[in-house]
């Protein structure tokens, strides 16, 4: 029995979100995520369903009531995939098939996928495959190269740093409430409407697990020891405490990214709780400058990006582009029969990826709880070649 969510409030459930994430142990973290995904999946339904519905009644009649619902020009495959699904919503005894016609097509996963990248400044700056590949390579280079005889032994060691990321075995499940009336406008609307909720609630999903998933039924995230795995989790890495945004400071933690001076980095990200970084990190990185005018900016190129994920006083450090994410599948079925109060139908949407650092070095974990602002001082040099004039004031009566 589906919770009710007529009385939820689809902005307090979003910001409840990193308070779930800090109060649930790591061992219930998956399952939290799980739940909080489906909730947050019937809530957007409910709440953005008539909207669109309105808006795609008045888009019959209206090209730019069109282009902002994002309807698409679909591809043949698609538009059998979601001919079959209206037909499977309409009557839910008549599943439908093992021919996989249950699997989305693969151009509808990247548009989401692009979706993804628009609307999160995460997932824009790592790797997303495309859908349909089940496995990711990825490798941690490390050694120096040179020049030498082509040798067995050189490639078995390049070899024995590459590893594979297998796509395929964890799930993201949501459960999505679709209006029996949007089922009758066609297959463009029904996919632009599944397209905007998916993309929406995978956007919570994917930055949750890509900052800090544990590994078991989740992506492994930027925040986790790649060397210290127990029971398929992996352990969270040691906190580096950080006090200020000084050159000397920040760039000692970015040189932890070398990997000891073997790779330049020209660019990385910061990753910060949204109320981190107005309390925090904004006025670490503020200044005041001579014209009174307050300038924002750190000693080292760098893309601040608020994960609403996070816990307070957490950050993570490091190179966007040495993450990998994939989706290589997303699979619909009906979960439930027409709920005739709302007359709407239940389904339930299921996304297969995983996600992984290329290596161990590529991010570092911070604890910022006790970051300040850098206090502005002014120094007065009184030499006997430029000599500060003073005037002698005299003593109160």
């Amino acid at each position: 029995m589906m919770k009710d969510i007529e009385k939820k409030n689809l902005q307090e459930l979003k910001a409840s979100f990193p308070k779930i994430l800090a109060e649930t142990p790591s061992e219930q973290r998956a399952d939290a995520i799980a739940n909080f995904t489906a909730e947050l999946a019937e809530t957007i339904a409910f709440e953005q369903s008539q909207s669109f519905l309105d808006k795609a009644l008045l888009s019959l009649n209206d090209d730019r009531a069109k282009q902002e619902l994002g309807l698409r020009n679909l591809t043949n495959e698609e538009k059998v995939f979601f001919k079959g699904f209206m037909e499977m919503v309409k009557n839910p005894k008549n599943a439908l098939t093992t021919k996989q016609t249950d699997v989305f097509p693969i151009t509808t996963i990247n548009r989401i996928t692009e979706d993804l990248k628009t609307q999160s400044e995460l997932l824009s700056v790592i790797n997303i495959h495309p859908a349909g590949v089940n496995k990711i390579l990825v490798g941690d280079y490390s050694g120096n190269g040179g020049w030498g005889k082509i040798e067995t032994a050189i490639s078995d060691e390049i070899s024995a740093e590459i590893k594979g990321v297998d796509t395929t075995v964890k799930r993201g499940s949501a459960f999505l409430a679709l209006a029996k009336a949007l089922i009758d406008l066609g297959e463009s609307y029904v996919e632009a409407f599944v397209r905007g909720v998916l993309t929406e609630v995978l956007l919570y999903v994917l930055e949750s697990g890509a900052a800090t998933g544990d590994g078991k039924e989740s992506p492994i995230g930027m925040d986790r020891d790649l060397t210290k795995k127990t029971n398929d989790v992996y352990a969270e890495k040691t906190k580096i405490v950080v006090n200020d945004l000084t050159p000397t400071t920040y760039g000692k933690l970015i040189s932890k990214l070398t990997k000891n001076g073997k790779r330049a980095v020209k660019e990385v990200i910061l990753l910060t709780n949204p109320m981190d970084y107005l309390e925090k990190v904004m006025p670490a990185m503020t200044v005041r400058n001579a014209n009174g005018e307050y300038a924002s900016t750190l000693p080292f190129p760098t893309k601040v990006i608020q994960v609403a994920g996070l816990p307070s006083g957490k950050a993570i450090l490091g190179i966007g582009k040495n993450y990998d994410l994939g989706i290589s599948s997303i699979t619909m079925e009906v979960y439930g029969e027409l709920r005739a109060l709302n007359d709407e139908y239940l389904y339930l949407a299921k996304a297969y990826g995983d996600g992984t650092p290329k290596d161990n070095d590529s991010f570092i974990n911070l604890n910022i709880s006790g970051l300040v602002a850098p206090v502005n001082q002014t120094f007065i040099i009184n030499t006997e070649e430029i000599p500060v004039f003073t005037k002698e004031v005299p003593a109160s009566q």
